[in-house]
């Protein structure tokens, strides 16, 4: 690892925020700065470098690495695992109560993990919460679908990767 690692006398944070990151652009610039704006601090961010190789991508790993916030930090894989494989990783790193993710080309409103933790912690019965998504610039778009769209349950999956999940339900599904 490069970057902050807990000692083990320091609690774990209750949120770890996974980002895999696999030659992403300048956009990577928004996403720090959407989480460095959110009101909820109780959190680790660990960006998975998925053997980036672009030159553009590299330098935006080493800006983010130079910011020094301890609760973030760049983990290189040496081989491309993917995006599910590098969340795997991350989710396998982590100790936190909840796992958060988020891709490296997204953008977090600045209460979204605040809300999201709020969400899971007044509401016992449910594993996860996510949120709409806006599509901007090439794709604009408002995704504001569910699972309240039951019709649309078995066209295609309603669950949007990017939110929050209780740790015990990740390890129960494996």
């Amino acid at each position: 690892h490069l970057g902050y690692t807990r000692s083990s006398s320091e609690k774990a944070p209750r949120v770890t925020l996974i980002t895999p990151f696999h030659n992403t652009g300048s956009v990577f610039t928004e996403t720090v700065a959407s989480v460095r704006d959110q009101t909820f601090v109780d959190f680790e961010w660990v960006v998975l470098d998925d053997a980036s190789s672009d030159p553009e991508a590299l330098v935006q790993l080493e800006q983010f690495e130079a910011l020094k916030d301890p609760r973030f930090r760049v983990q290189h894989c040496q081989t491309n695992l993917g995006p599910s494989g590098v969340r795997n990783l991350g989710i396998r790193d982590s100790s936190s109560q909840y796992i958060a993710f988020l891709d490296s080309d997204d953008l977090l409103e600045p209460t979204a993990l605040e809300k999201w933790i709020w969400f899971l912690e007044t509401q016992p019965a449910f594993a996860f919460v996510n949120g709409e998504v806006v599509g901007f610039e090439a794709m604009e778009y408002h995704w504001k679908e569910g699972f309240h769209s039951h019709d649309k349950l078995f066209e295609r999956n309603l669950a949007n990767p990017i939110g929050m999940y209780r740790r015990e339900f990740l390890e129960d599904m494996g």
